[in-house]
């Protein structure tokens, strides 16, 4: 099956394209595309469909200097990036400061950390299609976001109404190390929820990756990045009021990202795993 980055730059080569200009989509332009798709390993079936999206998102792209207020309200794309999200199965955060450290973070961005805190701990019962990934500069930074996930996700166990019924879970899924029967619930729940986020990690349900190549300009959140006809790509900043902006990539724009970013850091081997350790939660004296 043809890749998307090899039909990115077959475009490329043809349209002398680039990412903050806008193309003038001719004819001349059109029949040439056609040509080039038509001679690559393209399932017939599918070239009409690559060739009109390809099109379309050459056309809409617009310059940088020259950005108009989108036609759709924040509230809009925000259900865009919810829903994505739910029927997402990979997700990737790439952020110098991932809003999961935020004590008190924005109202949307605490939907979308409960969100995740919660699929992640539904892998106690049963494994989630989902997976996520965290694209951090540092393993300072690194340990603080394993530090908080550890500490969230025990206060998603606390506040379940089947409560014991989880303990016993994490319990006969062998997590128990370490632990005496006597110490209170609220030390074996800690202690419980760092081996599961421990397992998870090891599945590679959750990753932590330790990248300094210079990516961190503004937070992300890309959907599906492995799937570049099936993905869908966010960047999102606060503004001089203190709100939250949230951007949506067209299509060109996330080609040429998975193009020029994603495969190229998962090809180079740019990004280093930073594996959960039992160290790195919050001293058991110490409240949550």
């Amino acid at each position: 099956m043809i890749q998307w980055k090899e039909v990115v730059n077959w475009v490329v080569k043809i349209s002398n394209y680039g990412h903050t200009t806008k193309r003038n989509i001719n004819e001349e332009f059109k029949a040439s595309l056609y040509e080039i798709l038509r001679t690559k390993p393209i399932p017939p079936e599918l070239l009409e469909k690559y060739f009109s999206e390809l099109i379309l998102s050459f056309s809409n792209v617009k310059r940088i200097t020259t950005v108009k207020k989108p036609s759709y309200s924040f509230e809009e794309c925000w259900d865009k990036l919810i829903e994505e999200f739910d029927e997402s199965g990979y997700t990737v955060f790439i952020s110098a400061r991932p809003y999961e450290l935020e004590n008190d973070p924005n109202e949307f961005f605490t939907e979308l950390r409960d969100k995740t805190i919660k699929d992640l701990a539904s892998n106690l019962f049963s494994p989630s299609f989902k997976k996520y990934r965290y694209n951090i500069p540092s393993k300072e930074v690194g340990k603080i976001l394993w530090r908080r996930i550890h500490t969230l996700l025990c206060k998603y166990f606390n506040a379940r109404e089947d409560f014991e019924d989880i303990l016993d879970k994490l319990k006969a899924e062998g997590f128990a190390g370490g632990f005496n029967k006597n110490e209170s619930e609220e030390i074996q729940i800690r202690r419980l929820a760092a081996g599961f986020l421990q397992k998870i990690n090891k599945d590679g349900i959750l990753w932590v990756f330790v990248n300094s190549a210079p990516i961190y300009v503004c937070p992300q959140i890309h959907l599906n990045p492995n799937q570049p006809y099936n993905s869908s790509d966010y960047i999102y900043f606060n503004s001089s009021e203190d709100a939250v902006n949230i951007y949506r990539f067209n299509k060109a724009e996330s080609y040429f990202w998975q193009e020029q970013v994603w495969f190229k850091m998962k090809e180079t081997n740019l990004a280093e795993s930073l594996l959960f350790e039992h160290d790195f939660i919050k001293p058991l004296n110490e409240p949550l």
